[in-house]
């Protein structure tokens, strides 16, 4: 999953508006593109054992609708690859997965700029040991402002997506459902809550901060699943001109190590 802004607000992001990248919880939230622009992100985590990059690319289709594309590409290397001997793992190679795929946004706002909404649709494409897998999937999602919150509900892979793999096995990913609010204090600081519903899996709840420094620079802080023991603290900053942003976002896992995650947005 690429993210910079997102992962630093520790995923809390259903009613928040981040342009394209909302696209990866709610596709309400990229009713915030105002104007075309091109985004790159890459992450470097596991000490290095695992990276991803990213394509982003929004634009204004008229005063009424936007449209983004979103082109993950996370690549995982030197996975060890085992047989059992006497009762124990044998390493006898490596070998190198990876994922990608593409996400197609359409968001709209209604009733005077008061609701969001948006759909996507998702083309995954994984490879796992040699053999790939394919699948396409769907998310909506809707924003709703009130005087002092913004609601934000979604829904992924809707009615569950199936992976088709080469080697005739299919996966199922089953159907993912997200509430949040976007809460504001003051005009430079909000707090973002919001919970992940899935079936046979534990409730997640993530929290996150934003305060903006100035119309430039902005601090953002959050915590990903805060009731699950390898939480930690996520912490980020964006610097913006009127020609590009940088966003850069950093997190230490206890056991995994160090996840880096730099975004250059042009416009």
């Amino acid at each position: 999953m690429v993210q910079v802004n997102g992962f630093a607000k520790g995923f809390a992001i259903t009613a928040e508006s981040l342009g394209a990248e909302s696209a990866y919880k709610n596709p309400a939230g990229i009713t915030a593109i105002d104007h075309l622009f091109l985004m790159t992100t890459y992450t470097s985590q596991f000490e290095n054992l695992s990276q991803t990059a990213g394509l982003s690319l929004g634009a204004p289709i008229n005063n009424k609708f936007k449209i983004s594309l979103n082109i993950p590409l996370t690549m995982t290397q030197d996975n060890p690859e085992t047989i059992n001997q006497g009762g124990q793992g044998l390493q006898i190679d490596s070998f190198n997965n990876y994922s990608t795929g593409a996400i197609l946004s359409l968001g709209t706002s209604v009733l005077n700029d008061r609701i969001q909404v948006g759909a996507s649709a998702v083309y995954r494409l994984n490879q796992l040991n040699k053999v790939r897998g394919q699948g396409l999937g769907f998310d909506a999602g809707v924003l709703i402002n009130f005087t002092y919150a913004t609601l934000g509900l979604s829904a992924q892979d809707i009615g569950s997506t199936t992976l088709e793999w080469e080697n005739n096995t299919q996966e199922t990913i089953a159907p993912r459902y997200n509430i949040g609010l976007k809460i504001p204090i003051e005009k430079t600081t909000s707090i973002l809550v919001d919970s992940t519903i899935e079936e046979n899996q534990d409730n997640a709840y993530n929290i996150g901060a934003e305060i903006n420094l100035s119309k430039h620079f902005t601090l953002m802080a959050g915590l990903r699943d805060i009731q699950s023991d390898e939480s930690s603290l996520r912490i980020g900053t964006s610097l913006k001109t009127s020609q590009f942003s940088v966003f850069y976002s950093y997190s230490n896992h206890q056991e995994l190590g160090a996840n880096h995650r730099i975004g250059i947005q042009f416009f």
